[in-house]
């Protein structure tokens, strides 16, 4: 059989087992290769709301592709395969709360989630900078399965055996991506009163009482190492957990 006249359907699923590294080097073979392994025009035409129902909810090509862009867009050029196998891993273990966060288009705190990692792996403070403020902006409307799913699958990759990566880094490194994935969670609770979720005061008021506890334990452990870090991004770090400190303050009263 002419490899050229394979169907397309075989084609989709032989790409779940290619590195995105090696799509470039395959679209010189021919025209129906281009079209197939072009990553711009896939970037370009697809969302990744698209790509995760459009692979056959493969978490492997969908952790991937987002893997390369993250890598593309901020021009980091080492692939790191901890962070990218250990959130492959606990998709796997915990898939019924991606396909929940999946269903209204909330994909897009994956890729957050990854980036984090990679803005602290690379101590790219600038970078981190960048990514607290844009994450301030999530505009979400949850309802109670999507932020119980959203929640629960950060707290237990935080918490998870497999998560042994993080301490493969200086300390320093290590606080810094626990710290950058609770500040994804907390921008997310911190906003529990605009969802739909039916939550009771009750439980919101432990929810933020503890969420206030767990920034001031994070606060004190930054400051105590604070002098492995820039000035700059010391202040901005400590004036952030401030603020949200007092948002979250004022859910209280």
């Amino acid at each position: 059989m002419n490899i050229f006249d394979i169907n397309d359907d075989i084609f989709e699923y032989i790409k779940k087992f290619i590195n995105f590294e090696y799509y470039n080097r395959l679209t010189i073979i021919s025209k129906k290769f281009n079209y197939l392994f072009n990553i711009n025009s896939l970037i370009k035409n697809n969302s990744l709301y698209n790509l995760y129902y459009s692979h056959s909810y493969c978490n492997s090509f969908f952790i991937k592709y987002i893997n390369y862009s993250i890598l593309k867009n901020n021009k980091y050029q080492k692939n790191n395969n901890k962070i990218t196998d250990n959130i492959i891993n606990h998709i796997n273990n915990y898939r019924n709360y991606i396909s929940e966060i999946a269903k209204n288009n909330n994909l897009f705190l994956i890729y957050d989630i990854i980036e984090s990692q990679y803005h602290c792996v690379n101590k790219k403070y600038k970078n981190i900078i960048n990514f607290i403020v844009k994450i301030k902006s999530y505009n979400l409307n949850l309802n109670i399965d999507e932020f119980y799913s959203i929640c629960d699958f950060i707290i237990k990759y935080l918490n998870n055996k497999y998560n042994a990566y993080f301490y493969q880094y200086y300390f320093k490194t290590e606080i810094l991506c626990k710290l950058l994935l609770s500040i994804i969670l907390f921008n997310i609770t911190s906003n529990i009163k605009k969802y739909s979720t039916d939550i009771s005061e009750t439980c919101i008021y432990n929810l933020i009482k503890t969420q206030i506890d767990k920034l001031n334990e994070f606060k004190e452990t930054f400051n105590y190492y604070n002098k492995n870090y820039p000035k700059y991004f010391n202040n901005f770090m400590n004036n952030y957990l401030n603020n949200l400190i007092e948002i979250n303050n004022n859910i209280l009263l």
